[in-house]
């Protein structure tokens, strides 16, 4: 979806930026200048076969040579899906607008057709792709800086923290207070088991086994009944045959 706006907004600026000239040539070629905007804009006709203020001039080949490549290697990451992000879309698409608006006049005419004029201070004579190409540049500027920017604090950043920190919790007794942390505080009850109490320790474990366990040790003072030997059983059973 992003790739078809950007063609239609690619389209949309061609279209523009090409009426804009024929009609620069048409009507504004004759006389030459006009005030659109009194002492702040007005339209100069302006065959430019340079860049801007006129450097660099007669220079057409190599001028289509850079174009063509700046436009082409935009075309590479508009339709391979390279861009992310949508202010890479916005660039992108500018910069390809602008740069086969000036391509087309350069490679048909030999010249750029230029119209636009600050009356207020002593400035290039520009058009509408040179308008396009210009912002697309200073977004891509600023885009790059700042990620650059970014990567910079991520690399700065102490090792396990995230490039911003996590707010600090509330206390227990504040977060109980509002509504959200009532129903945290519910769910944690739900999800907790319940425990009777503290599990014992091995060692106490072991102490009321022992305790439950019958004595089987005579107590202190009473004396061990040993069991009759041989002999005396005979003897007891002979006397009482005596008897």
């Amino acid at each position: 979806m992003a790739i078809f706006l950007s063609v239609l907004a690619i389209q949309g600026i061609l279209v523009l930026d090409q009426w804009v000239k024929f009609w620069a040539i048409d009507v504004l070629k004759p006389v030459g200048t006009m005030s659109f905007l009194d002492g702040v804009l007005g339209f100069c006709y302006v065959e430019n076969t340079g860049a801007a203020f006129g450097s660099f001039a007669n220079q057409r080949w190599l001028f289509i040579s850079v174009t063509l490549v700046l436009v082409l290697v935009a075309q590479y990451l508009l339709f391979t899906g390279k861009l992310k992000r949508p202010i890479e879309y916005v660039i992108a698409t500018f910069i390809i607008g602008g740069g086969i608006g000036n391509l087309i006049d350069r490679i048909a005419r030999g010249y750029v057709v230029d119209m636009f004029n600050f009356e207020f201070m002593n400035f290039a004579v520009f058009n509408v792709a040179d308008v396009f190409v210009t912002v697309g540049a200073a977004l891509l500027l600023v885009y790059v800086i700042a990620s650059e920017a970014l990567d910079y604090r991520k690399k700065k950043a102490p090792a396990g923290d995230g490039a911003l920190a996590a707010p600090d919790a509330p206390p227990a007794g504040e977060e109980k207070e509002t509504p959200a942390g009532r129903r945290r505080a519910a769910r944690r009850s739900k999800t907790q088991p319940e425990t009777a109490g503290p599990s014992p320790v091995k060692g106490e474990e072991t102490d009321r086994a022992d305790a439950a366990k019958p004595e089987t040790q005579p107590q202190d003072g009473a004396p061990e009944e040993a069991a009759p030997s041989g002999e005396d059983a005979a003897g007891g059973q002979q006397d009482t045959h005596d008897a």
